[in-house]
């Protein structure tokens, strides 16, 4: 059985904004930083047979204070990076609503997801699709880190799960939250998911 413990980066300030970060290489706050600590606390005595990272910079960060000197073994992989959402970076959905944004008023009409200059879903479901065929070839009976992006983590499990391609914008995926499935030949059962208890009383 491969274990797959799902992480979402902790906060940055375009995530407080509910804004869409997408590709763009935005830093953790202070909060942020604060979150990536409190995985660290979680996880201090959790051992994992391999760690894996997309290269943006608040995902790298998070992983970097959650694993200290351990963060040395992650590899980075281009393929755990957030779908790019082309035109609508940098904005949140009130501002491309009051913008008639017209690729905007399509996904929320019509449930058309093409952004301007943005990465098609096939493309984005294609990758990681890829990364999971790797991870259960070279990973078997471990636990996988797997340091993401909230789209990635939804994904990730709508593939695992063999979930209708929607089902990804269904789930709530926090900042620094954790999740985790077990999969075992052709079977995946979600363990956890969405989980910040390792913050509770955190401001």
């Amino acid at each position: 059985m491969i274990r797959l413990i799902l992480v979402r980066h902790a906060e940055t300030d375009w995530a407080r904004q509910k804004r869409y970060q997408g590709k763009t290489d935005i830093p953790l706050n202070a909060r942020g930083l604060r979150q990536a600590a409190c995985l660290r606390r979680r996880f201090r005595s959790e051992k994992f047979g391999i760690i894996y990272s997309s290269p943006l910079k608040r995902a790298q960060k998070t992983v970097s204070v959650m694993l200290g000197s351990k963060n040395r073994n992650t590899l980075t992989d281009d393929r755990l990076m957030e779908i790019s959402f082309g035109a609508w970076e940098g904005r949140n959905a009130e501002e491309l609503l009051r913008s008639r944004n017209q690729s905007y008023l399509d996904w929320v009409r019509n449930g058309i997801f093409k952004p301007s200059g943005g990465e098609p879903l096939k493309k984005f479901r294609t990758r990681l699709q890829a990364f999971l065929k790797d991870v259960r070839r070279r990973h078997k009976d471990q636990n996988v880190l797997i340091m993401t992006h909230g789209g990635a983590v939804r994904t990730i499990l709508m593939l695992v799960m063999k979930l209708g391609e929607h089902a990804m914008w269904s789930f709530r995926v926090e900042p620094a939250s954790v999740s985790v499935l077990e999969l075992d030949r052709d079977v995946c059962r979600m363990s956890l998911w969405n989980d910040t208890s390792h913050m509770r009383g955190f401001k």
